[in-house]
């Protein structure tokens, strides 16, 4: 099986039937947005766990009656002037090709800090005079900072429930047979178990595990675990480091993160811009971070092992450099899996139609690695090593059973890329 789809995306819900779970949620947000013009209320909060439907239950009521979504993450926009400017504009303007439209405003438990504490008091400025439904959603229903928004007499909350563990087996399985995959019982059923409720997750899991397969065991799914703790570690050393502001604790929490250098690199140039709003804090932490890539840079290129030498700088400038470049910016919580490094994941699509995709099944067949995995870890290398190193290059060609245009593409990894 081989699919250029993102699975989450090719199975969205169309319909209001399509949503798994949460029934009396999804029909509270069909009737508020069909109704809203005949009631008091003049927004929605919806609170859950991601992955579990808020969104996407916003986006398919939003098709059925023929609305247009202007969905606005409330931590980006921030203080009073941007939301009154930007939301506020919205919710007066009418609409020129839709019957309607929805002011979605993500994250509403995002807004913190100084400036940021007029934010909640414009919401509720354009709550009052709104010609639009307005949903907002949040993760902590209880955040001190929306405690007004939580009880404003405008406002309804409505609550997101976890995926029960059996409607996520029964997706899974339905998308098995979409995909011509003959899966284990024990393996769709420890994905559910994994994904902890989490749909998207599950289905984004599915993927990756049977990417390539017309077969999916239940020995496949083990490796699920490891790689999900390898990824809390990573994101909480992400939230550490733009946190901290002591210099000896940014570096130790980055030094001790059992990560390939080059995706943590990939991982800090996503999050720069959803902690730093500032453009001076921008200028700089981009300049350690370009200063950082330069030095892993000419370690890729040589491999040799004085050149490793520069390993400290790379961890100092994309670390330490970067995070105390944020100096106005207040600390805000970041959904980092949210924010997958787009050089790996955007281009996936080029690479799968492109060139190099026989010579990546043939690295995943022998290592047992996943495509993403080998993208990121073993492609850059082996380029280097086939340019660099005759004999070492023969050896790999031989392991792994490269031909000629394996070869040419692995070389030309970069050019592809980029």
């Amino acid at each position: 099986m081989l699919n250029n789809d993102i699975w989450p995306e090719k199975y969205f819900p169309k319909e209001i039937s399509d949503i798994v779970g949460n029934p009396t949620a999804v029909k509270k947000i069909y009737d508020f947005v069909k109704n809203w013009k005949k009631q008091k209320i003049k927004a929605l909060l919806l609170t859950g766990r991601p992955g579990v439907g808020k969104t996407s239950t916003v986006y398919v009521v939003a098709r059925i009656l023929d609305h247009e979504v202007v969905e606005v993450n409330a931590s980006d926009v921030r203080n009073k002037d941007n939301i009154l400017r930007i939301i506020g504009r919205s919710s007066l303007d009418n609409t020129l090709f839709s019957k309607g439209r929805i002011l979605l405003l993500d994250e509403v438990d995002g807004l913190a800090g100084n400036q940021d504490r007029g934010g909640v008091s414009a919401i509720k400025t354009v709550l009052k005079s709104t010609k639009f439904p307005i949903i907002m959603t949040c993760n902590d229903l209880y955040d001190k900072k929306i405690a007004s928004l939580r009880n404003d007499k405008l406002v309804t909350v409505v609550k997101f429930r976890p995926i029960k563990k059996d409607s996520v087996i029964k997706v899974l399985t339905n998308i098995c047979k979409k995909e011509g995959i003959e899966a284990e019982y024990e393996a769709i059923m420890k994905i559910a178990e994994n994904s902890g409720g989490d749909l998207r997750s599950a289905i984004m899991d599915l993927q990756s595990l049977a990417d390539g397969k017309n077969a999916l065991t239940y020995e496949d799914v083990i490796s699920v675990n490891q790689s999900r703790n390898r990824e809390e570690m990573l994101f909480n050393a992400l939230k550490q480091m733009f946190l901290e502001r002591d210099p000896q604790k940014i570096r130790n929490v980055i030094s001790n993160t059992d990560v390939d250098w080059n995706l943590l690199l990939q991982w800090v140039n996503e999050q720069i811009p959803h902690h730093m709003k500032e453009m001076k804090e921008l200028v700089d932490a981009y300049q350690f971070l370009a200063r950082a890539d330069i030095f892993y840079g000419r370690i890729q290129n040589r491999m040799e092992s004085e050149v490793w030498s520069l390993l400290p700088y790379v961890i100092e400038d994309m670390s330490i450099g970067v995070s105390l470049s944020r100096t106005e910016t207040p600390f805000r919580n970041v959904q980092y899996f949210r924010n997958n490094p787009n050089f790996y994941f955007a281009n996936l699509g080029k690479f799968r139609r492109g060139p190099l995709v026989n010579a990546c099944y043939k690295i995943r067949e022998k290592t047992g690695k996943s495509i993403e995995r080998v993208i990121s870890e073993d492609l850059p290398f082996l380029s280097i090593i086939l340019k660099n190193d005759k004999k070492k290059g023969e050896e790999i060609i031989n392991a792994f059973g490269f031909d000629k245009p394996d070869i040419k593409a692995i070389i030309n990894f970069e050019k592809i890329f980029n």
